[in-house]
């Protein structure tokens, strides 16, 4: 992440969140992101990129390196579309950017918060151009072999299907709901709502710290 010799410390057996490079304070799915941006677009820095919920030292190093970068939050009570605290406020299932606005779009451990993910997924593609590329991240759990829904939202109210679980949330300090857990067949969810191809990239090395559960960087290409 800061292309610099460091060292990488987990002082938590729960590598995921806890395996940090100590010059950046990355952790592994960052830093996996990073390697397959890199890889897939070397000149990331002249693109149009969109990140839905930024957070972290990939997040920061995105806004610093690319003039062409937007970062949204989906601000509760905000008009979407609007500026709030100088971030656009976006919600990920009816976004108001125009068609073939991006070439890439981040999300970073978003979808699985995400109630219609569905249509997510379909206006993320709607909003990049063609060539472009959804590069995102989200927990994949292993013997799961199809996605389970944990919360659903019916007429404005939410319908717990599961126990409530919670997930850090860089603009609110009571956390993110989990509305569900991926399986074995997340790809071909994309694929039956987009048409659109997804590779997995699942990168594990001791040299770049991408060492940890749920490693895998999910790439959607549009055609």
């Amino acid at each position: 992440m800061c292309a610099s010799p460091t060292r990488f410390v987990a002082r938590n057996p729960w590598f995921r969140d806890h395996y940090c490079c100590e010059r950046c304070g990355s952790i592994p799915r960052q830093r996996a992101v990073a390697l397959v941006v890199e890889e897939l677009y070397p000149h990331w820095r002249d693109l149009d990129i969109h990140e839905s919920s930024p957070s972290g030292p990939l997040s920061a190093r995105l806004a610093r390196e690319c003039a062409r970068y937007v970062p949204s939050h989906c601000f509760p009570g905000v008009k979407h579309g609007t500026v709030h605290e100088g971030i656009r406020c976006e919600d990920l299932e009816c976004m108001t950017f125009p068609d073939r606005s991006f070439d890439l779009v981040v999300t970073q451990d978003v979808f699985e918060h995400v109630f219609d993910y569905r249509r997510a997924f379909r206006d993320v593609i709607r909003t990049l151009r063609p060539g472009g590329a959804h590069i995102f991240t989200t927990p994949k759990y292993k013997g799961l072999r199809k996605t389970e829904d944990r919360a659903v939202r019916e007429r404005g109210k939410v319908v717990y299907l599961s126990e409530p679980e919670y997930h850090g949330n860089p603009i609110d300090q009571n956390g993110s709901l989990v509305t569900v857990h991926y399986g074995d067949d997340i790809c071909e969810i994309v694929w039956n709502e987009t048409r659109c191809p997804t590779t997995t990239y699942v990168i594990r090395e001791d040299k770049t710290g991408t060492i940890g559960e749920f490693m895998e960087v999910f790439v959607t290409a549009k055609w």
